[in-house]
């Protein structure tokens, strides 16, 4: 393969993941293979195979809340990385129905990106910061990632011209940096500079 970066190995593993032929969902494994397919289709996501990032969240056969709505949570960002921001709002309510409430990683990840709809889609940009505070403490609470909630704060921030923007932007990269997550670290670099 060469070494073309960590995006590449994702790009392969999420690619194993999602091929059905090779991830079987057993009833002695319980939810790897969908935790699996999840892995995937976020690894496809970030490697700009969108529609090899829709068909591993469309494997998904597990029926509970948190399985289906981490697996929203996905599908979400993958609307959003294709320019559907009204199919990210439907598979946002979709994943929100079963965990709404329940503080767990699933409703973390679905409350961040829901910030995305309100503030960047809606234009309602002192709800989405409220949102997106709120959305960070929940993944703090739950052990869910926060970059996504930091960033789309300090978007927000920095779009906004709001006291605390560069301090928010420097969270992020601190954050993205400790989590080995390049793309994110070189986004929030970038709006510091800008």
């Amino acid at each position: 393969m060469g070494d073309f970066g960590e995006g590449a190995r994702e790009f392969d593993a999420g690619r194993a993941a999602a091929d059905d032929g090779k991830v079987q969902q057993s009833a002695a494994d319980g939810g790897v293979a969908d935790r699996l397919r999840i892995d995937a289709a976020a690894a496809l996501r970030t490697a700009g195979d969108l529609d090899g990032a829709v068909a591993a969240v469309d494997a998904v056969v597990g029926t509970g809340p948190e399985t289906l709505g981490r697996a929203e949570a996905i599908r979400a960002r993958v609307c959003w990385s294709s320019g559907d921001p009204e199919g990210m709002r439907a598979a946002i309510e979709r994943g929100l129905a079963p965990v709404a409430g329940h503080g767990s990683v699933a409703e973390a990840m679905l409350r961040a990106e829901a910030v995305v709809v309100t503030a960047l889609v809606d234009g309602h940009f002192e709800q989405g910061l409220e949102d997106a505070t709120t959305a960070i403490a929940l993944a703090e609470a739950s052990g869910a990632d926060l970059i996504r909630p930091l960033l789309l704060r300090a978007t927000i921030l920095t779009g906004l011209g709001l006291p605390g923007w560069t301090e928010a932007l420097e969270r992020v990269m601190d954050a993205a940096r400790e989590a080995g997550d390049p793309e994110t670290e070189l986004s929030a670099a970038n709006n510091l500079v800008a």
